[in-house]
């Protein structure tokens, strides 16, 4: 399912407690095969039993997906919770969910997102790794050191990927650059996968978004790319809770210069390789001959 996600707004400023403020929501009916349910049919049913489910098994280590009913009536779900979040707090996020049936009324595929969690549901056969993503950009640039900036994003990504990794069952990570600049102090990071996923779909999956980042956020004081897999996101103020488990001295990108054009590549003697249009030579050189003729003719 693609769903068109792109944002140029400053929604992603949300207090980091305000969990179960829903900040976009989608309704899917691209998939013509799959029509809308109806009130008080059995999609319905197992569609708000799907919601309870996921929001009890949620709770208790951030993540959920099941399946209920089956042929027509099946309906597929995922939900998952920041990764800093506790129980209760991912229970509150959640609660939240039921909302999208009055926002998507009879749709079989949805997805609604909130500041700390989402919930995706449809009735089609499950895929392992999504093929989604999108880009919320904040408007808003950055003025001070802007190429560093870029760099600095750059490193707190790879940084950050490698830690959700190499390190957290979650596929979780969190990270800041400190002492960046005047304008800005410090940039806060986080990446995310559904813990599901093996360790190649997960790098897989959170390295396609940063490659998105050059693209649509360039420069950009803060930005996020969400899918259903996988999600990155940074910002100049903190979202998240709880201490960076990845730490990076941001005067090594703001003292140095930025990178400069490679010059142009000596040859093997040392000097420069120039490069000529054999034509444009020897019409430069002809040119030249037919001039002496003439001056030594009329001399």
């Amino acid at each position: 399912m693609h769903f068109s996600l792109l944002l140029l707004s400053l929604i992603l400023y949300h207090s980091v407690t305000a969990t179960s403020e829903y900040f976009y929501y989608t309704c899917d009916s691209s998939d013509t095969s799959a029509g809308n349910y109806t009130t008080n049919s059995t999609y319905l049913t197992n569609l708000e039993f799907l919601f309870s489910t996921l929001r009890s098994n949620s709770s208790a280590d951030g993540f959920a997906d099941g399946i209920v009913g089956t042929g027509p009536d099946q309906v597929t779900g995922i939900s998952l919770c920041r990764g800093d979040l506790n129980a209760s707090s991912c229970l509150s996020c959640l609660s939240g969910i039921p909302d999208i049936l009055d926002l998507c009324p009879f749709y079989k595929t949805a997805l609604m997102w909130y500041n700390s969690c989402y919930m995706y549901f449809w009735n089609n056969y499950f895929l392992s790794v999504a093929n989604t993503e999108q880009p919320l950009i904040n408007i808003n640039n950055v003025t001070v050191h802007p190429t560093q900036f870029d760099q600095a994003v750059a490193q707190l990504m790879s940084e950050m990927q490698s830690w959700a990794i190499n390190n957290s069952p979650k596929f979780f990570a969190t990270g800041i650059v400190k002492n960046f600049s005047t304008e800005i102090s410090t940039i806060y990071g986080l990446v995310q996968c559904t813990p599901d996923m093996t360790k190649f779909q997960c790098q897989s999956c959170l390295q396609n978004l940063i490659n998105e980042f050059p693209k649509y956020a360039s420069r950009a004081i803060g930005a996020r790319i969400i899918s259903i897999r996988c999600n990155i996101r940074y910002e100049s103020a903190p979202f998240y809770q709880g201490p960076a488990m990845v730490q990076i001295d941001g005067t090594t990108f703001s003292q140095s210069p930025a990178l400069a054009p490679q010059p142009t590549p000596l040859g093997p003697s040392g000097v420069n390789n120039v490069f000529v249009d054999f034509n444009v030579l020897c019409s430069i050189i002809l040119h030249r001959i037919l001039r002496y003729a003439i001056a030594a003719l009329l001399s």
